[in-house]
């Protein structure tokens, strides 16, 4: 689960499977005692038939809380996200040395941390090209890179084309979070 729209379907479900649920956060789900056989079952056609996954690994679980952490990360809406690295605010978050924490992640999908940071923060830059009035420069500030030319050379190497191609491009592909 990715937003809060995700979070109000998982409750719609729990609901209507009459599930004994005591809290839904991003990407997981408690419930007040074990579920049954047939109601983890049931529950996991429920999200599956809507898009989710039932993760019951704690490898994928992890894997999850990850990529749930650094969407929070690149999406909070204050002067102090950049304070610490997403590293340091993974480490701080999940509580697990940030080496052991890459190690899962590239056991499961094959690519590092880093490159999931770059994804997510590219997207957000696609987001502020395409919903915002926001100069290249204001997004180079905004999401912390360093320069705007190194921002245009790694939207470029991820996307295909310099931000202002991709601004005026009549079909901006921007991909889901769950896509990355």
């Amino acid at each position: 689960m990715v937003c809060q729209r995700c979070v109000l379907a998982i409750e719609q479900i729990t609901t209507q499977q009459k599930l004994p649920v005591r809290k839904i956060e991003l990407g997981e789900v408690f419930f007040h005692e074990p579920l049954t056989a047939n109601q983890i079952n049931l529950f996991k056609n429920a999200i599956e038939a809507i898009g989710f996954e039932l993760l019951q690994d704690q490898e994928n679980i992890l894997v999850d809380k990850i990529k749930q952490n650094l969407i929070q990360y690149y999406a909070a809406e204050n002067d102090e996200k950049f304070v610490i690295g997403f590293k340091e605010y993974l480490e701080q978050k999940i509580g697990i040395e940030i080496a052991k924490l890459n190690e899962v992640y590239f056991k499961h999908k094959s690519k590092t941390i880093e490159q999931l940071a770059i994804e997510l923060r590219i997207e957000k830059v696609k987001e502020l090209l395409i919903y915002n009035d926001l100069s290249l420069k204001e997004i180079a500030f905004q999401l912390n890179y360093s320069s705007v030319p190194y921002l245009s050379k790694q939207f470029k190497n991820i996307v295909g084309v310099p931000p202002k191609v991709f601004k005026t491009a009549t079909k901006n592909n921007r991909k889901g979070l769950d896509e990355l």
